[in-house]
């Protein structure tokens, strides 16, 4: 019963931890804030928030691996407990990925990705 009791309290830890950067949800964000751009800004556009959504997941992955080491040896998740994570900012970045595409698809620019 002991390690029964161990796993349900070693999982309820762990889902404190930070959420995966994959797992993240975009927030909303009109399509509207890029209708003045040209396909090209819009393309450059795209690219910048792509870079910048990779180091902001990138940390936040990050965040996720450290508070599972600190629930494991001290039963806290240090990383997010001291706001080293960019959950906000991935979701920021994914909504603005989203926009950035509707804006080339009603504008008929290539999408951003390159197709």
């Amino acid at each position: 019963m002991k390690p029964v009791f161990a796993l349900a309290v070693a999982g309820l830890l762990l889902a404190g931890c930070a959420t995966s950067a994959a797992k993240v949800q975009p927030i909303s964000i009109s399509p509207l804030l890029y209708a003045n751009k040209s396909c090209d800004e819009l393309a450059l556009q795209f690219a910048q928030t792509d870079k910048d959504l990779q180091v902001q997941s990138l940390r936040q992955n990050k965040t996720r691996r450290a508070d599972k080491v600190g629930v494991l040896l001290l039963g806290l998740p240090l990383s997010s407990m001291t706001g080293h994570g960019a959950e906000g900012e991935v979701a920021q970045l994914k909504g603005e990925k989203i926009a950035i595409e509707k804006a080339q698809a009603a504008k008929g620019c290539p999408s951003g990705d390159g197709t």
